[in-house]
């Protein structure tokens, strides 16, 4: 049966990279002027009332259907003289249409599993669960960004005359932030604020939020019904969904702000149970919110690519380097401690290798590339971690972009020449890159830090601007560091 499973994998992972690749066709059909065949970017021009239909704004509008990113839509309409607000507006509009696009494509893979007979009854109520409660977060997606990012922030903006440091002071003299595991400020909030009677509030999402969670609530609920009357015959793993799910169902309810991150962490903790190819995404960091760090509202399903070596190789170079570079340094017993902290979170990281699957709400406004979660130290300190990295999913994307003007004139034609060559006929040193500069960078996080030292440093600093640049040299040195003969040509 589980032979069978790995098969039926194999057969869906396949059809999602045929699907991605056929919607990537719209940046050849742009790049050769076959501009007969791109009727879909014409329908989104309409819907946003572009009239004036340029290839600078096609492919403004490609970039954002097909790879999620609305940055060049947003200087496109700013040439065309948009303002603030009608920015905004036509942000939503484009949201609006990349939304029923991809919950299009969506529905067809749950119909193309049934269709087939993949996987087993138990595996298709998870993917036709995570789509119902993912159309459920995907319209509370709206209300979210309106709410938070184009409303209270931009509001408490301009209360403090556009200084930012002055807003987090309010914010922090004012206690407007969630707290922790131990009464601390955390690093993220899974609540809103809301102004009552000239003052600002906390709110849970569930308060905030009524009507939208209440639905996602119901959906979810729906889901365990339906995973109770199944049984999981090849991983066993039932009881391990099912209580992940039941357990967003009460993170989700929660309503009293200061027990919103330990609810949440019960969701984790859940949630790191599961280790099955086929993984479920929740709301897990933040990425707009600029303040409170109120946390996206990602839903998804990432599946594990059957060909994919899961080994961790990169963990223990990353650990090689970490011993070696410590024999150069004066060891005390603080250091010492924070060495075996990190080397035992190394030994604790679940490795996903694979692609999207299915994927809802904030995740329409760009996907990663790869991540390690979650970002509760707390949880992480038990359970561990788990890293996902889409490989295949940024290849595929990197070779379906087209040449710019704009990276001819800075990099040189003959720059983009060897990068192409590199991405279409050098595909195993590509994905050797790939380990070496994400998912090391991922791995990376993992190094010189103990369970207390982002909050010690967000009182004096930003951890997270350090954090990445730490992340980033951590997976560089392992391979500067190494003696891999199979890594070695990357050298050149």
């Amino acid at each position: 049966m589980k032979q069978q499973f790995e098969h039926d994998l194999e057969t869906l992972y396949n059809y999602i990279n045929e699907q991605k690749t056929h919607i990537n066709q719209l940046y050849a059909y742009l790049e050769n002027n076959q501009l007969n065949k791109l009727n879909i970017i014409d329908t989104f021009a309409q819907t946003l009332k572009i009239e004036e239909l340029n290839n600078e704004v096609r492919l403004a509008l490609i970039t954002r259907l097909v790879s999620l990113r609305d940055d060049s839509l947003v200087q496109v309409l700013k040439k065309m003289d948009k303002n603030d607000q009608e920015i905004v507006d036509l942000q939503e509009i484009a949201y609006d249409f990349v939304k029923h696009y991809w919950h299009d494509v969506h529905k067809n893979t749950i119909e193309f599993i049934k269709k087939n007979q993949l996987l087993t009854p138990f595996y298709q109520a998870i993917f036709e669960g995570v789509y119902e409660v993912g159309l459920a977060m995907s319209a509370w997606q709206t209300s979210w960004t309106a709410l938070i990012i184009n409303g209270v922030n931009k509001e408490l903006l301009n209360m403090h005359n556009n200084d930012e440091e002055k807003v987090f002071e309010f914010l922090t003299q004012n206690s407007l932030f969630d707290l922790g595991h131990h009464g601390e400020i955390a690093d993220r909030c899974y609540s809103v604020l809301i102004q009552k009677n000239g003052k600002f509030e906390s709110q849970a999402y569930i308060k905030a939020f009524k009507k939208e969670v209440t639905l996602v609530v119901d959906k979810l609920e729906l889901f365990v019904d339906t995973l109770i009357d199944l049984e999981d015959n090849v991983y066993n793993q039932k009881w391990q969904y099912i209580l992940y799910i039941q357990s967003l169902v009460k993170a989700f309810s929660q309503d009293k702000t200061d027990t919103l991150i330990s609810s949440w962490a019960e969701v984790d903790e859940a949630w790191m149970a599961i280790t099955t190819p086929i993984q479920i995404g929740h709301p897990l960091e933040y990425y707009e919110d600029h303040f409170r760090k109120a946390v996206a509202l990602e839903w998804d399903i990432r599946l594990s690519s059957p060909k994919a070596n899961n080994n961790n190789q990169r963990a223990s170079k990353l650990e090689n380097m970490f011993d070696t570079t410590y024999t150069t340094m004066q060891r005390t017993k603080e250091y010492d401690k924070i060495i075996d902290f990190s080397k035992h979170s190394l030994t604790k990281v679940q490795l996903y290798l694979g692609r999207p699957a299915l994927f809802f709400a904030a995740e329409f406004n760009g996907l990663f590339s790869a991540q390690v979660v979650p970002n509760d130290e707390i949880v992480s300190m038990k359970h561990g971690k788990k890293i996902f990295a889409f490989s295949d999913e940024i290849l595929q994307a990197q070779r379906a972009k087209p040449f710019l003007r704009l990276s001819r004139e800075i990099l040189g034609q003959e720059f983009l020449t060897q990068e192409r060559e590199f991405l279409f006929k050098e595909d195993e040193k590509w994905h050797q890159v790939y380990d070496i500069t994400t998912i090391g960078h991922e791995f990376g996080h993992i190094l010189w830090c103990d369970d207390q030292t982002e909050s010690i440093m967000n009182n004096s600093g930003n951890f997270k601007n350090i954090e990445e640049f730490k992340a980033t040299t951590g997976g560089l040195v392992s391979f500067y560091m190494d003696n891999d003969p199979k890594e070695s040509t990357l050298w050149q």
